[in-house]
C-alpha cells in the first residue's frame, strides 16, 4: 500500500515519467539523509555549546574560589574574622555567586553570606583538626558550580571555603538554539523538497553552498552550521575545505593571542590588568632572572618604584630590601617550599614615613619556566594596633591588680573582724566598694578603647540633666577627696538647661577628668569643677586642680593612648594612660572636645566643651 501511496504522489504531483522513479527514490533518501544529518549536527551544536559554556563557567569559578581563598587565608591568618565576613559577603554581592561560606569540618560555619548560618563566633572555638587539601568541584543543574577549597591556617587544613555560582543562562541559550535548530530544520526541509522539485540534484550543491554563504553574511560562523554535505558535488566538497582551512587558521590566531596575553600576564582579553590595578594589595609576577613580568601600581608604590613602568624591569637594584630578594630567590629554587610570607618594615621607624609590609611568595607551576607571584599588603596599621593590644593588656593587668588586691585584703580584713570590730567593717566595706567603682571604671574604658580601635565606639542621645550628674559625681568623689584632705567643689549655675547627649559616656568623660585631677593633686590641694553654658545651651565645664602640672611641650600628647607623662613624680601614681583619649573621643563624638591649660607646679585646666540641641545630635549622627 505504502509503494502504490508513493507511485501515486510522486507521479501525479511531479509528473516523473516510468523511467525516473529510481531517481525520484533516490531524491526522497538523499533529502532524509540530509535531515537526519541536520538533526546529528544541531545535536552536536547544542552539545558543543552546553559543553564551552559549562567549561567556562566551571574556569570562572576555580578563578574566582582561588582569589577568594587566597583573601580569606590571609584574613584567618591575621585572625581577623570581621574581615574574613565582609570579604564573604562582598564576593556575594559583587554577583555570580549564589551562596559562599567558610566550614571548619566537623565544628560549624565560621562566616557565610547567610548570616543565620554562622555557629561559630570565634577563631578560639575552632580546635586544629587538619583535613585533605584536594579541591572538590561539582557542576549542578541550571549550569550552577559548587567548588569547595581547602583554606590553608598555619601548618594544618583546617577550613574550607564553599562557592556556589548562580545559575547560568547554559540551560536558556542552548534551548534557543535548539528551537533555532527546529525552525531552520524544518524550513530546510520545505527548501529541500522544493530545491528537488525544481532543480532535483542538479544544482544541489550549488544551492547549499550558497545558502550557507548567506547564513555566514548574517553572522553565522560556525563551521557545524556552514557545512554542507559532501554528496552534493565537488563545489560543496570545496566549500567545506574551505571553511575547514579558515577554522584551523582562526584557531590559530586565537592560540597565539592567549599565548602572548599569557606570557606578558596582561589578561587584557579578560580584564584582568585592570582588575588588578584596582586592587588595594599589590601583584607582582617575577621570573627566575628577577625580571617583573607584570606589577600593578599599588606594588609599585609599596615598594617605592616609580611606577612608569609597571613590567619589564628588574628587582635588583631598585632600593628593595634583600630581605625579600633572599625570599624569591628560595621560593623560585624551592629551598623554602612553594610558599613564604615575609614582612618588611621597621615599626619604630613609621613616624619617619616607614611602613611595615606584609608579602606572600608563592610558586607558579608553569612547566620549565619558574615564576613567583607576590601579594604585598600594607599591615602598618594592623602591627600598631597589635602593639597598643599589647600595651593595653600589660597596662589593663597591672591596673586591675590593685583594686582587686585591695578588695581581697579588705574582705580578709572584715571576715577576720566579725562583727566585734563594727569600724574596721565599715571600713571595709567603704575600701571595698570604693575599689570595685574603680574596677568598673577601669574595665569600661577598656572596653570603650577595643570600640575606639575597631571603629564601633557610639553614642546614644537623650535627656541630660547636670545636676542628677553632678550628684552622682560629688558621692563618687567625696570620700576621696577627705582621704586627701583635698578641696572638692562643684559650681553651678542658677539656671541649666536639659542637654541632648548620652548620660552615661558624659559621665564617663567627667570621671576620667576628675579621677585625673585628684590622683595628681597632692594632699590639701583643690579641686574645682565648674559648669557654665552657653547662650545657646552649650555646655562647658572646666576641671582646675592645684597639682604637679604638665609640660607644655607634652599637653598635645597626653591625649594619645597610653602615654604616660615623662615625670618622676606620676611614676608611682597608677594609671592606664586611656583615660583622656577615652574623654577626648566622647567629646568630640558629641561635636564638641577637650582642651588643657597648664604649668608645671601651678596646676592644670581641662576645659570639656558640649554642644546641645539640634547641632549635638547632627554631630552624632
Amino acid at each position: 500500500m505504502g509503494s502504490g501511496l508513493f507511485k501515486n504522489v510522486m507521479g501525479n504531483r511531479f509528473g516523473l515519467a516510468r523511467g525516473e522513479k529510481f531517481v525520484a527514490a533516490t531524491g526522497l533518501g538523499f533529502v532524509t539523509t540530509l535531515i537526519v544529518a541536520f538533526g546529528v549536527m544541531g545535536w552536536m551544536t547544542i552539545r558543543s555549546i552546553e559543553q564551552g559554556n559549562a567549561q567556562l563557567i566551571e574556569t570562572n569559578a576555580k578563578q574566582l574560589t582561588s582569589i577568594l581563598a587566597s583573601q580569606a587565608e590571609l584574613r584567618l591568618q591575621e585572625g581577623d574574622l570581621s574581615g574574613l565576613r565582609r570579604l564573604i559577603l562582598d564576593a556575594a554581592s559583587s554577583g555570580g555567586v549564589e551562596h559562599c561560606s567558610v566550614v571548619v569540618p566537623g565544628v560549624g560555619i565560621i562566616a557565610s553570606t547567610t548570616v543565620s548560618e554562622i555557629d561559630i563566633q570565634s577563631l578560639d572555638e575552632i580546635k586544629a583538626s587538619g583535613i585533605g587539601s584536594e579541591r572538590l568541584v561539582r557542576v549542578l543543574e541550571n549550569g550552577r558550580v559548587e567548588v569547595h577549597e581547602p583554606l590553608r591556617v598555619g601548618e594544618q587544613h583546617l577550613m574550607v571555603l564553599q562557592i556556589a555560582t548562580s545559575p547560568s543562562s547554559t540551560g536558556s541559550v542552548a534551548g534557543y538554539v535548539q528551537t533555532i535548530l527546529v525552525v531552520v530544520g524544518a524550513s530546510g526541509l520545505v527548501l529541500m523538497l522544493w530545491i528537488y522539485r525544481r532543480f532535483r540534484t542538479k544544482l544541489g550543491g550549488i544551492s547549499a553552498v550558497g545558502e550557507s554563504l548567506i547564513d555566514f553574511h548574517k553572522g553565522e560562523r560556525r563551521v557545524e552550521c556552514l557545512r554542507v554535505g559532501d554528496m552534493l558535488g565537488t563545489e560543496a566538497q570545496a566549500f567545506n575545505q574551505m571553511l575547514i582551512e579558515r577554522e584551523a587558521v582562526e584557531n590559530e590566531s586565537v592560540d597565539r593571542e592567549i599565548r602572548e596575553c599569557f606570557a606578558t600576564h596582561g589578561g587584557d582579553g579578560v580584564g584582568l590588568r585592570e582588575a588588578c590595578s584596582t586592587i588595594t594589595q599589590g601583584l607582582m609576577i617575577v621570573d627566575a632572572a628577577l625580571l617583573v613580568q607584570y606589577s600593578n601600581g599599588a606594588a609599585c608604590s609599596f615598594l617605592g618604584h616609580d611606577g612608569t613602568h609597571t613590567d619589564g624591569w628588574m628587582l635588583e637594584g631598585q632600593g628593595i630590601e634583600q630581605e625579600l630578594i633572599d625570599a624569591v630567590h628560595q621560593v623560585l629554587d624551592g629551598s623554602s617550599g612553594t610558599r613564604l610570607v615575609v614582612e618588611t618594615g621597621d615599626l619604630t621607624q613609621v613616624s619617619g614615613g616607614s611602613t611595615v609590609l606584609k608579602i606572600v611568595i608563592t610558586q607558579i607551576a608553569d612547566g620549565d619556566d619558574q615564576r613567583v607571584i607576590l601579594v604585598i599588603e600594607d599591615i602598618t596599621q594592623q602591627r600598631i594596633s597589635d602593639e597598643s593590644r599589647n600595651t593595653l593588656m600589660a597596662q589593663a593587668t597591672h591596673e586591675l591588680r590593685t583594686p582587686l588586691t585591695n578588695i581581697r585584703l579588705y574582705v580578709e580584713e572584715a571576715i577576720e573582724a566579725g562583727s566585734e570590730d563594727e569600724a574596721m567593717r565599715e571600713t571595709a566595706l567603704n575600701v571595698i566598694n570604693k575599689e570595685s567603682r574603680r574596677l568598673e571604671r577601669v574595665i569600661s574604658d577598656m572596653m570603650s578603647v577595643s570600640e575606639i580601635e575597631a571603629g564601633s565606639l557610639s553614642i546614644r542621645m537623650g535627656d541630660l540633666r547636670i545636676g542628677d550628674l553632678v550628684s552622682g559625681l560629688e558621692l563618687d568623689y567625696k570620700a576621696q577627696a577627705k582621704e586627701k584632705s583635698i578641696e572638692l567643689s562643684f559650681n553651678l549655675p542658677p539656671k541649666m538647661p536639659v542637654l541632648q547627649a548620652d548620660r552615661d559616656r558624659v559621665e564617663q568623660a567627667l570621671h576620667n577628668l576628675i579621677g585625673n585631677a585628684m590622683k595628681y593633686t597632692p594632699e590639701g590641694g583643690k579641686v574645682a569643677v565648674r559648669f557654665a553654658f552657653d547662650d545657646d545651651d552649650s555646655m562647658r565645664v572646666e576641671v582646675v586642680d592645684t597639682g604637679i602640672g604638665i609640660d607644655p611641650d607634652e599637653c598635645a600628647k597626653i591625649f594619645e593612648k597610653f602615654y604616660r607623662a615623662d615625670d618622676r613624680r606620676v611614676s608611682d601614681v597608677t594609671g592606664s594612660g586611656l583615660g583622656l583619649a577615652l574623654a577626648r573621643e566622647i567629646a568630640r563624638l558629641h561635636g564638641g572636645d577637650i582642651t588643657v591649660e597648664s604649668e608645671i607646679d601651678h596646676g592644670s585646666t581641662f576645659t570639656l566643651t558640649i554642644p546641645s540641641g539640634t547641632e549635638s545630635m547632627n554631630q552624632a549622627a
